[in-house]
């Protein structure tokens, strides 16, 4: 796989091509993502309220990342979704995917974008940190974590 071959753009994803990407994805979670979520009502869902960051080969969805940018009274953008096929990971799809994400909230006035992340996940968790997000709250299960658009120019946190 090289860059070349990758294309990203924004909400350009149907329905189809967000259940088709979800359903390939399922196995890269732990738990299945299937075990917690109808697949089908998270596609509808994220084609209907998310804005969609996503990572193409040819006519395939690699990469997504679905937040939810829609509470303009809070500034908050919420991550719901990131996931890369597995044969398209540590090549600096989910980094790239990641970096859209955060311009975009910062260029349409956000000041903070969450997400949550299981603590068995830490390739993860180690992704998120590289990108400036901190812990926010933790559990035995998961962690909230949280990136700070408004903290500087550049968009990373002190």
């Amino acid at each position: 796989m090289t860059w070349s071959k990758i294309e990203f753009r924004t909400k350009t994803a149907s329905l189809e091509s967000i259940n088709w990407h979800l359903r390939k994805c399922v196995d890269c979670f732990n738990p299945f993502l299937s075990i917690n979520v109808d697949l089908e009502e998270y596609s509808k869902k994220i084609f209907n309220n998310a804005i969609t960051f996503e990572a193409w080969h040819g006519l395939e969805l690699v990469g997504l990342i679905a937040a939810y940018f829609n509470n303009l009274e809070t500034r908050l953008g919420y991550i719901t979704h990131v996931g890369v096929l597995e044969e398209y990971q540590r090549a600096g799809v989910a980094s790239e995917l990641l970096m859209k994400t955060k311009s975009y909230g910062k260029d349409n006035g956000f000041t903070r974008i969450d997400l949550e992340v299981r603590t068995n996940n830490p390739e993860a968790i180690k992704l998120y940190k590289k990108h400036g997000f901190i812990i926010a709250e933790q559990n035995n299960t998961s962690l909230k974590m949280a990136f700070n658009l408004s903290a500087n120019s550049s968009g990373k946190n002190n």
